[in-house]
């Protein structure tokens, strides 16, 4: 959002919020500089009515940040693999819904590699499976190019 290809949208953001009696903060924030344990980078607009004269500001980042290992390590060995067709394990599972896809990923997921060391933060968590983040403990992609 904060791109230059997206300049013309963000002007007209500002101009909107001006035009309804705002006053507008906005900034990208990453939710690992906030005590969230993964990576998810979100532009955030505040609109404050101009009449309350409070000028808003975004909270410092914090010094010390969560990782993988301070979030999920006492249950790192609990996963299920997902039934058939992604189906639940139901009761079986140690803690609900704490299963992992057995399907295939997507081929975009499949370029890049979503597998993140208990000493990181892990990468944005997403709707669906086929995109989710691969366990810390699983080995990382290797790099096979062409020539």
């Amino acid at each position: 959002m904060l791109a230059e290809r997206h300049s013309e949208a963000l002007k007209n953001i500002k101009i909107l919020f001006s035009e309804s009696g705002y006053d507008l903060s906005f900034s990208l924030l990453n939710a690992v500089n906030y005590g969230t344990p993964q990576d998810r980078k979100r532009v955030f607009f505040i609109g404050i009515r101009k009449d309350l004269n409070f000028t808003f500001e975004f909270p410092e980042p914090l010094k010390n940040k969560q990782f993988l290992k301070d979030i999920i390590t006492d249950i790192q060995d609990s996963a299920l693999p997902a039934k058939e067709k992604q189906k639940t394990n139901g009761d079986k599972c140690y803690l609900p819904n704490h299963e992992y896809m057995i399907g295939g990923f997507s081929s975009i997921y499949m370029s890049r590699n979503r597998v993140r060391s208990w000493d990181e933060p892990s990468f944005t968590i997403q709707a669906g499976g086929r995109h989710a983040p691969i366990h810390p403990q699983a080995p990382k992609m290797k790099f096979i190019g062409t020539k």
